[in-house]
C-alpha cells in the first residue's frame, strides 16, 4: 500500500489494518513508522469518536504547502479499538491510495 499527496509518497507499507465502520469508506490504519515523518506536522485539532476515543491529527507539508488534518491517530483508543493505537489513518477522500500498484478511486463522503 502506498499513499501519495500530489505525487509525493507520504507512506508505504505492507501491513495496513483495515477498519470498516457503518456509512464510511474502509479506513486503512498504518504504522506511523511507515510514514515519511519529514512531511508531518502536528496539528492542534482533536476530535472525539464514541467508538474509538479522542483523535489527534497531523498536517502534511509538501514544498511549503500545508494539507491540514489529512492524517489522524488515536493515542489512547477505547478498549474495543485498541488495535489502532498509535497507527495513522488518511482521509481516502483526499489522498491517492495505491493497493498492489493499482490506484484506488476516491470515495465520496462528508469528509471529501
Amino acid at each position: 500500500m502506498v499513499v501519495k499527496v500530489n505525487d509525493t509518497v507520504v507512506t508505504e507499507t505492507h501491513s495496513p489494518l483495515l477498519l470498516c465502520e457503518t456509512g464510511l469508506p474502509v479506513r486503512y490504519y498504518l504504522p506511523k513508522t511507515s510514514c515519511n515523518v519529514e512531511l508531518l506536522e502536528p496539528s492542534t485539532t482533536v476530535t472525539s469518536c464514541p467508538y474509538k476515543g479522542d483523535a489527534n491529527y497531523y498536517n502534511i507539508v509538501i514544498d511549503g504547502k500545508e494539507y491540514k488534518d489529512y492524517i489522524w491517530w488515536y493515542r489512547y483508543p477505547t478498549p474495543e479499538s485498541i488495535a489502532i493505537a498509535g497507527k495513522v489513518c488518511f482521509y481516502n477522500e483526499k489522498v491517492d491510495i495505491y493497493l498492489d500498484g493499482v490506484k484506488q478511486e476516491r470515495p465520496k463522503s462528508k469528509f471529501g
